[in-house]
């Protein structure tokens, strides 16, 4: 019988491997693969806090999946405990510093560095990151796609405009109504989540 993956609650930084068979190290690679695409953007907001330049930022979040891919067996998913946004900030660092250190890019000082993620890693997490990422799902395709394009590639609306054959008036209407609904849509879930 195959292992069972178990993934805590959507948004949930826990996960466990459930198994009648040892795991594999293919299992263990796709966990990783699994939680980081899930974790995605609060990596890349973790990124992009300590790198100033967009680009750099992306090179140093793919070599954080590599890396994390790499290093699949560190990651100790049997354990209620695991925290993977966890683990895979503490790699995201490393692979910061380790560029600063070759120069790929000019910013925060390793100590500015160090005392950001300390900071990041001692702050409860931030209830509104989920209650976007859920009302994000709830935008039509065509939005999502749009908030995408615009919010998580950093493409200016003239270029979303090419990228999807659209006017540049109709993105940006596009991305006012969408702004619109995340607004109201996290103004509504924080309220709920407030009173409970």
């Amino acid at each position: 019988m195959n292992p069972v993956l178990l993934l805590g609650a959507p948004g949930s930084n826990k996960a466990q491997l459930v198994a009648e068979e040892p795991i594999t190290a293919s299992d263990r690679v796709e966990l990783v693969q699994r939680l980081f695409i899930e974790h995605q953007p609060a990596l890349h907001a973790f990124v992009h806090a300590l790198v100033p330049d967009f680009g750099r930022a992306q090179d140093v979040l793919q070599e954080t999946f590599l890396a994390a891919t790499k290093n699949a067996g560190d990651f100790a998913a049997a354990s209620a405990d695991s925290n993977f946004l966890v683990w895979s900030c503490a790699i995201a660092r490393s692979k910061v510093l380790e560029a600063r250190r070759q120069r790929r890019f000019i910013g925060l000082t390793p100590e500015a560095i160090e005392a950001l993620c300390a900071s990041e890693a001692a702050a409860p997490a931030d209830p509104r990151i989920d209650v976007l990422a859920k009302c994000i799902e709830q935008l039509a395709p065509k939005a999502r796609r749009v908030v995408a394009l615009r919010y998580e590639d950093g493409h200016q609306p003239r270029e979303i405009a090419r990228i999807i054959d659209w006017t540049p008036e109709a993105v940006y209407v596009a991305l006012s109504r969408a702004r619109r609904f995340l607004r109201d849509c996290v103004a509504k879930a924080l309220v709920a989540v407030n009173e409970n």
